[in-house]
């Protein structure tokens, strides 16, 4: 429809089910964005190896979610919730910008068809968005962009296949970026069991071309690390 914009948004690519289905998400949203009825996301499939996509089915009124499938079936869904999703549905009013954004957390039993009402993750407000990785000995990693200061890419862990996280013991990955526009975190697990995590950040101050352009600004980044033994502590 006239207004109405269409694309991928923030996703960690195509999900393969044990079936052969493949899975992705995408999205549409009307420009300006004024409430959470601009936003609209959805799952599409694929039952031929991606060369055709249908069956499309919503997901939540939102632009970014990332996928991950656990080993008993279940699809985690972590969405990062616009500032007007924060305003209009939790009535957390007051932030401009991406300065309401935070990640929820939702569940999908049946295959990404229906989900369950988002719950927030419990990141602070514009630490967004999240980067789900399920490490072998069952504990899962969320990378995220910080775009409070100190701003850089952060990572947090679950030891209960996210249900909790210790949002007290996170690591700080990179204080890299000149202010809070940078993240948008990608990881993946190495043979070797260390992690590669891409990402990236504002260099630069005052060399955007004329009209604001500030993507000229920006460089990428890419960080191998390990995942720390005991991390994070095991509750007493």
């Amino acid at each position: 429809r006239p207004g109405v914009q269409r694309g991928y948004g923030e996703t960690n690519g195509v999900l393969a089910l044990p079936d052969g289905t493949l899975m992705l998400v995408c999205c549409t949203h009307h420009s300006p964005i004024e409430g959470i009825g601009d936003f609209h996301c959805y799952a599409l499939r694929s039952t031929d190896r991606g060369r055709t996509w249908g069956e499309a089915t919503f997901i939540l009124n939102t632009d970014e979610v990332e996928l991950l499938r656990l080993d008993d079936g279940r699809i985690l869904g972590f969405a990062r919730l616009d500032t007007v999703y924060s305003r209009d549905v939790w009535g957390q009013a007051g932030q401009i910008g991406e300065g309401g954004d935070q990640m929820a957390l939702m569940e999908s039993t049946d295959e990404g068809r229906t989900w369950t009402d988002p719950v927030p993750i419990g990141l602070g407000m514009a630490q967004i968005p999240a980067f789900p990785l399920a490490l072998p000995d069952g504990r899962l990693t969320l990378t995220y962009g910080n775009r409070q200061f100190p701003f850089g890419c952060q990572a947090v862990a679950s030891r209960d296949r996210g249900k909790t996280w210790d949002l007290e013991n996170f690591l700080m990955l990179a204080y890299a970026s000149w202010d809070n526009y940078g993240g948008h975190p990608r990881s993946i697990l190495m043979p070797d069991g260390s992690v590669i995590t891409g990402y990236y950040a504002r260099y630069f101050k005052d060399n955007a071309l004329p009209g604001g352009d500030i993507n000229r600004d920006m460089v990428s980044h890419c960080l191998r690390w390990r995942v720390p033994d005991g991390w994070p502590p095991a509750k007493a």
